[in-house]
Protein backbone atom coordinates (compact mmCIF):
# COMPACT_ATOMS: atom_id res chain seq x y z
CA UNK A 1 0.00 0.00 0.00
CA UNK A 2 1.41 3.24 -1.18
CA UNK A 3 -0.04 7.03 0.33
CA UNK A 4 0.35 10.11 -1.85
CA UNK A 5 0.32 13.72 -0.76
CA UNK A 6 1.75 17.61 -2.02
CA UNK A 7 2.07 20.19 -0.18
CA UNK A 8 1.78 23.57 -1.63
CA UNK A 9 4.26 26.86 -0.91
CA UNK A 10 2.99 29.87 -2.01
CA UNK A 11 4.57 33.20 -2.59
CA UNK A 12 5.02 34.39 1.08
CA UNK A 13 6.20 30.47 2.07
CA UNK A 14 2.94 29.81 3.50
CA UNK A 15 2.38 26.00 2.95
CA UNK A 16 -0.60 23.30 2.86
CA UNK A 17 -0.81 19.91 3.21
CA UNK A 18 -3.41 18.53 0.82
CA UNK A 19 -5.54 15.24 1.69
CA UNK A 20 -3.43 11.75 1.74
CA UNK A 21 -4.80 9.35 -1.21
CA UNK A 22 -3.84 5.57 -0.49
CA UNK A 23 -3.11 3.23 -3.71
CA UNK A 24 -3.51 -0.50 -2.78
CA UNK A 25 -1.18 -2.38 -5.07
CA UNK A 26 -1.95 -5.93 -5.92
CA UNK A 27 -0.68 -8.99 -8.05
CA UNK A 28 -3.34 -9.67 -10.61
CA UNK A 29 -1.56 -12.44 -12.57
CA UNK A 30 -3.55 -15.13 -13.49
CA UNK A 31 -2.87 -19.03 -12.37
CA UNK A 32 -0.13 -20.51 -14.12
CA UNK A 33 -1.00 -22.89 -17.12
CA UNK A 34 0.89 -25.02 -19.84
CA UNK A 35 -0.83 -27.00 -22.34
CA UNK A 36 1.31 -29.28 -24.75
CA UNK A 37 0.76 -29.76 -28.09
CA UNK A 38 2.50 -33.04 -30.11
CA UNK A 39 2.58 -32.26 -33.99
CA UNK A 40 -0.06 -29.81 -33.34
CA UNK A 41 -2.60 -31.68 -31.24
CA UNK A 42 -3.63 -32.96 -27.95
CA UNK A 43 -4.40 -36.35 -28.82
CA UNK A 44 -2.89 -39.55 -28.34
CA UNK A 45 -0.98 -40.52 -31.55
CA UNK A 46 0.70 -43.91 -33.46
CA UNK A 47 3.68 -43.15 -34.91
CA UNK A 48 6.22 -45.88 -36.76
CA UNK A 49 9.48 -46.58 -35.28
CA UNK A 50 12.02 -44.00 -37.25
CA UNK A 51 9.79 -41.47 -37.50
CA UNK A 52 9.93 -38.34 -34.94
CA UNK A 53 7.10 -36.12 -33.34
CA UNK A 54 7.60 -32.53 -32.27
CA UNK A 55 6.66 -31.12 -28.90
CA UNK A 56 5.32 -27.74 -28.63
CA UNK A 57 4.30 -26.09 -24.99
CA UNK A 58 1.95 -23.14 -24.68
CA UNK A 59 1.73 -21.37 -20.94
CA UNK A 60 -0.20 -18.18 -19.66
CA UNK A 61 -0.81 -17.16 -16.54
CA UNK A 62 1.60 -16.68 -13.92
CA UNK A 63 4.28 -13.91 -13.88
CA UNK A 64 6.87 -12.53 -16.45
CA UNK A 65 8.36 -14.96 -18.62
CA UNK A 66 8.51 -18.79 -18.37
CA UNK A 67 10.76 -21.42 -18.94
CA UNK A 68 10.17 -25.36 -19.56
CA UNK A 69 11.43 -29.03 -18.93
CA UNK A 70 10.50 -31.46 -21.57
CA UNK A 71 9.94 -35.13 -19.85
CA UNK A 72 9.05 -38.83 -21.35
CA UNK A 73 7.64 -41.54 -19.42
CA UNK A 74 8.79 -45.42 -20.94
CA UNK A 75 5.50 -46.86 -20.15
CA UNK A 76 6.69 -50.06 -19.86
CA UNK A 77 9.63 -49.55 -17.19
CA UNK A 78 7.56 -46.22 -15.72
CA UNK A 79 10.89 -44.51 -15.53
CA UNK A 80 10.96 -40.88 -16.40
CA UNK A 81 13.43 -39.35 -18.82
CA UNK A 82 14.30 -35.42 -18.49
CA UNK A 83 14.76 -34.67 -22.61
CA UNK A 84 15.92 -30.98 -21.79
CA UNK A 85 16.00 -28.96 -18.45
CA UNK A 86 14.46 -25.69 -18.04
CA UNK A 87 15.21 -23.25 -21.07
CA UNK A 88 13.07 -20.62 -23.10
CA UNK A 89 12.66 -22.72 -25.84
CA UNK A 90 8.76 -24.00 -26.35
CA UNK A 91 9.33 -27.13 -28.68
CA UNK A 92 11.63 -30.11 -28.58
CA UNK A 93 12.01 -32.82 -31.51
CA UNK A 94 11.85 -36.31 -30.13
CA UNK A 95 12.78 -39.08 -32.40
CA UNK A 96 10.97 -42.55 -31.76
CA UNK A 97 13.69 -45.12 -32.06
CA UNK A 98 11.49 -48.36 -30.63
CA UNK A 99 8.24 -49.88 -29.87
CA UNK A 100 6.13 -48.78 -27.13
CA UNK A 101 4.57 -46.54 -25.32
CA UNK A 102 5.46 -43.21 -24.48
CA UNK A 103 4.24 -40.56 -22.26
CA UNK A 104 5.03 -36.58 -22.71
CA UNK A 105 5.13 -33.99 -20.43
CA UNK A 106 6.55 -30.48 -19.82
CA UNK A 107 7.08 -28.57 -16.57
CA UNK A 108 6.24 -24.82 -16.93
CA UNK A 109 7.72 -22.29 -14.29
CA UNK A 110 7.54 -18.51 -14.79
CA UNK A 111 10.51 -16.00 -13.32
CA UNK A 112 8.76 -16.09 -9.95
CA UNK A 113 9.71 -19.61 -9.35
CA UNK A 114 6.20 -20.73 -9.63
CA UNK A 115 5.68 -24.17 -11.56
CA UNK A 116 2.86 -26.20 -13.27
CA UNK A 117 2.70 -29.65 -15.35
CA UNK A 118 0.87 -29.54 -18.65
CA UNK A 119 -1.61 -32.68 -19.61
CA UNK A 120 0.12 -35.77 -20.59
CA UNK A 121 -0.10 -36.91 -24.21
CA UNK A 122 0.73 -40.49 -25.40
CA UNK A 123 2.31 -41.80 -28.12
CA UNK A 124 2.45 -45.32 -29.07
CA UNK A 125 4.84 -46.37 -31.23
CA UNK A 126 4.84 -49.51 -33.80
CA UNK A 127 6.75 -51.15 -36.56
Amino acid sequence: EKQFAVTVKDSTGATVATNRLSVTVVNQSSALTGTLLINGSTASQTRTVGSSVTLNVVATGGSGSYTYKFAVLNAETGVWTVLRDFSSSTSYTFGLNYTGVKQFAVTVKDSTGATVATNKLSVTVTE
